[in-house]
């Protein structure tokens, strides 16, 4: 690979810091500032103080305004004020939450403090280092006052994970890495950290597990760093970058639209991001904010990575061994891609800002990578998404605990790989690369990861170009193409594999993920429904109370194996959770119903098999629900055992309901004490009040 000199990177990063509109974060900050005294404007007009911080802001110096505007709390009260008097929808925090941030703001500047209002609490906030533009650290130790109370509320909503407090070394380490980017890009590392006014770490648990950082518009200001990270100054300095990057662009945001403001938003285009797994519900189909958002990141990455692969032998001594960091070449082609699918993809929905925000990184590039690959190649952006796999896999297998079952499946996977491969340099004549595979794979302690990485190297090696096959293949074979639905089926196997149920639950449970949706069936009620679906008798009718995301649904249609002579139901009062159901492709038959289950029940007729899994339906009409069943009909209710968090009147209410079932004289029940504790009940005689 060609690097520019060091002059040229230089005038690289210069112009990336430089340029009015789409580097200068002065230029940035000051229009944030514009938008953030317009919303405040509007929201004096139901909260009074907010005009008295309109007063008191066009009195602070610049530092002041700098601090005000971009603290993640002050700018999300007054956005959620915003959005509530602007639509008169429900969003974020109350008014009254955001009155007692604005009052607390108020008393902060009457004080004569410098600095973020989180300075004020009982708890010093440790800083990422001495300068204006250092954020302050986030400490779970903060009280719950109007700021505290708020940020918690807020990372709740957005997130629905909680932050941790870092010790020394942590703490000592994050700076290290801090000064590790100054170091590298004196220039664009304090652009980018201008807009990071807080930096919050999380524990590798729960809904933060498997994240190495993250940020979001809807908490600008902050980012997020996985506390695991803060061991490598190395991937410290890239993340710290990467998620300082985002929020210097979301600040961008706030004064110029990306997007052509009358472009339609149903069907808006995506980008397919090449080097991460689908999970069967497209999770790698980024619309074009979030394509363009990691466009811009890759390629200010880019230059990160060049610099550090450069300087890495004179660095090591202060900084330890060079690893961690994305690599220069993996930036460059990520980065490309995306700029080309901005262009070919999503041009018809860029504003006039977004397509000169994309043009000028475009050229960028071409100043910082003068070898690209050929336009539309994406063979070796495929296969970095599968050896990244194939190393995972090996890390799992490692474990003392690993399932024989996980092995077996593993084992069956690189079959079909091992097949398609084969058919792949076959078809396009590569006989050496494949003599090569075979006498590889004859290596009977081969397992699935080292399999996947000789195919990998197999299949690199026929591309005359390392980047694409195409320009061997015969007679119209598009062996591109066969190489990307290899790799995808494969990671589909992957995710089947490691989650042990069938393919539409296993994409419910991703949904249930994204959405931070809780509620979802257990998969041993789920395999009971499963079961009791299979049974259903021709022509049958089976209703669901409760989709949530279709966690249970996924477990009744897979019951039913393909029938098309069954006819499913499922009834959601929550149109977010409702929305989310309907991306999956559904089979024939099944009806997604919006609306209360009370009102919706006498309208639908009767069922051979019913699951309530809605709570106001359970423990509000039983008798409703009754009548839904024909004779010989079965009900599923489940989440009948006493949760942790449960009020006494919460578990005296599940011990009604079950004691309903059990001792009703149209049922014959039975209790199953395991999971969540079902009741399962078969309707014997029509004695149903009318």
């Amino acid at each position: 690979m060609t690097t520019p000199t060091p002059e040229v990177l230089a005038v690289i990063e210069e112009a990336l810091v430089q340029h009015r509109a789409f580097g200068d974060s002065a230029y940035i900050v000051g229009q944030l500032e514009v938008a953030f005294l317009r919303r405040l404007e509007r929201v004096a007009e139901a909260i009074p103080a907010a005009g008295e911080l309109v007063a008191a802001f066009a009195r602070c110096d610049a530092q002041q305004r700098y601090r005000l505007a971009g603290n993640t709390v002050l700018r999300c009260a007054v956005q959620h004020a915003y959005t509530r008097l602007e639509t008169g929808k429900d969003v974020g925090l109350t008014l009254a939450e955001s009155e007692q941030v604005i009052l607390r703001t108020l008393q902060h500047l009457a004080e004569g403090r410098g600095g973020t209002p989180h300075e004020n609490g009982s708890i010093a906030l440790q800083r990422l280092g001495d300068q204006d533009f250092h954020g302050w650290i986030w400490n779970d130790a903060y009280p719950d006052d109007a700021y505290g109370h708020a940020f918690r509320r807020i990372l709740d909503l957005e997130y629905g994970g909680v932050l941790c407090s870092i010790d020394d070394s942590e703490l000592a380490m994050l700076r290290q890495g801090e000064q590790l980017l100054r170091e590298l890009l004196p220039d664009l590392g304090r652009s980018a950290l201008t807009h990071a006014h807080q930096v919050g770490c999380f524990p590798d648990l729960g809904f933060w597990r498997g994240k190495v950082s993250s940020s979001q518009i809807r908490m600008g200001g902050t980012i997020f760093l996985n506390r695991n990270m803060l061991r490598n100054p190395w991937c410290t300095a890239e993340h710290l970058l990467h998620e300082s990057l985002h929020q210097k662009l979301y600040d961008f945001r706030h004064g110029h639209s990306l997007l052509d403001v009358d472009a339609p938003m149903e069907n808006s285009p995506r980008v397919v991001s090449l080097w991460n797994a689908q999970e069967f519900n497209r999770a790698n189909h980024w619309d074009t904010h979030r394509a363009f958002a990691a466009f811009h990141v890759y390629a200010q990455l880019a230059l990160l990575a060049t610099l550090a692969e450069r300087r890495a032998g004179e660095l090591e001594p202060r900084y330890g061994p060079f690893r961690g960091m994305v690599s220069s070449r993996k930036a460059l082609d990520r980065a490309r891609y995306l700029g080309e699918e901005l262009h070919t993809q999503c041009a018809s929905h860029l504003g006039l800002a977004g397509l000169r925000m994309r043009d000028w990184l475009m050229t960028i590039l071409e100043h910082l990578d003068p070898a690209p690959p050929p336009r539309g190649a994406y063979v070796h952006l495929m296969l970095d998404l599968y050896v990244r796999e194939a190393n995972r896999m090996e890390m799992l297998l490692r474990a003392p605990d690993v399932a024989p079952a996980f092995v077996r499946e593993l084992a069956n996977a690189a079959e079909l790989e091992i097949e398609a491969s084969r058919y792949i340099l076959s078809a396009v004549g590569a006989q050496p690369q494949l003599e090569q595979l075979d006498r590889q794979l004859a290596q009977p302690e081969q397992q699935f990861p080292e399999v996947r990485r000789c195919i990998a190297q197999a299949l690199l090696q026929a591309s005359p170009s390392g980047y694409g096959l195409n320009t061997r293949a015969k007679d119209g074979f598009d062996a591109d193409l066969a190489v990307r639905r290899m790799v995808e089926l494969g990671s589909d196997n992957l995710v089947l594999a490691q989650a042990g149920v069938p393919r539409a639950v296993a994409a419910a449970k991703r949904r249930a993920r994204e959405m931070r949706f809780v509620g979802s069936s257990q998969d041993e009620v789920g395999r009971l429904l499963s079961m009791l679906a299979a049974a259903v008798p021709r022509a049958g009718r089976v209703l669901e109370v409760g989709t949530g995301v279709g966690v249970g649904l996924a477990w009744i249609t897979t019951g039913l194996h393909q029938r098309r002579d069954v006819e499913v139901a499922s009834i959601e009062g929550d149109r977010r959770l409702l929305d989310s159901a309907c991306t999956w492709p559904w089979p024939e038959g099944v009806r997604l119903l919006a609306g209360d289950a009370c009102e919706l029940l006498p309208t639908l007729g009767d069922f051979d098999l019913v699951f309530a899994d809605a709570a106001p339906v359970k423990y509000g009409q039983l008798d409703a629900l009754l009548r839904l069943l024909r004779p010989g009909g079965v009900l599923v209710v489940d989440d009948l055992c006493a949760t942790p968090t449960a009020t006494r009147q919460e578990m005296a209410e599940r011990d009604g309901l079950r004691l309903a079932l059990l001792r009703h004289p149209s049922l014959q029940a039975v209790e199953l004490d395991w999971s969540t504790r079902v009741v399962l009940a078969t309707r014997i005689r029509d004695t149903v009040p009318a």
